[in-house]
């Protein structure tokens, strides 16, 4: 309520009291006799009916009134199971930086950091030594296939620097052909399992 709507208030309630008694007779007649009458006939209905027929009537409402209630929270009947997210193993995240290796510094480091630990982990099966230098002494990996791991082993996506607006994509030992990579170390997993295999 606003300021001017309690200055009349007072005025509001003196106009009802004084309409009130001459209303009187009206509101008797209009409203309370036939809210009188209503309740009277309901009376008499609730003596007629017969005390188990108002009984049963209860007991449905009440069961109908229940049942309405626990269907409306029950759970649809064909729930839909989606499917579980497949795990991302080693094969897929690669395969996900791939598609990300053009975009900048930070998704080829990632993918030469991966291709490095893989060398590694080949080396270590091979040598059986737990090792986390990176030895490349095997004469079948280009110079560049060489500084492309000891890179990705060796360093982070911070040591080199960003492109800028008005600076062309700055080379770096991650921009060098992968297949060279790959063939090396496909040939050292084919060594490796030979080992296992004698």
């Amino acid at each position: 309520m606003n300021r001017r709507q309690l200055l009349l208030l007072p005025f509001w309630v003196l106009a009802a009291l004084l309409l009130a008694y001459p209303l009187r007779e009206a509101v008797v007649q209009g409203i309370i006799l036939p809210i009188l009458y209503l309740l009277w006939m309901l009376r008499l209905l609730y003596r007629a009916l017969p005390q188990p027929l108002l009984w049963i009537l209860l007991i449905t409402g009440v069961l109908f009134w229940a049942l309405t209630f626990v269907l409306k929270n029950l759970p649809p009947a064909e729930t839909r199971t989606q499917p579980a997210a497949p795990t991302v193993g080693p094969v897929r995240a690669l395969a996900g930086m791939l598609q990300h290796e053009s975009r900048g510094v930070y998704f080829k480091w990632q993918v030469a950091r991966m291709l490095a630990e893989i060398a590694l982990d080949l080396q270590e099966l091979r040598t059986h030594t737990a090792s986390r230098t990176l030895r490349l002494d095997d004469t079948r990996l280009a110079p560049q296939g060489r500084q492309y791991l000891i890179a990705g082993l060796g360093t982070s996506f911070a040591d080199y620097p960003m492109p800028g607006p008005f600076q062309p994509t700055p080379q770096t030992p991650f921009d060098a052909d992968l297949d060279p990579v790959l063939t090396y170390l496909e040939h050292q997993m084919e060594m490796s399992d030979d080992r296992r295999n004698s």
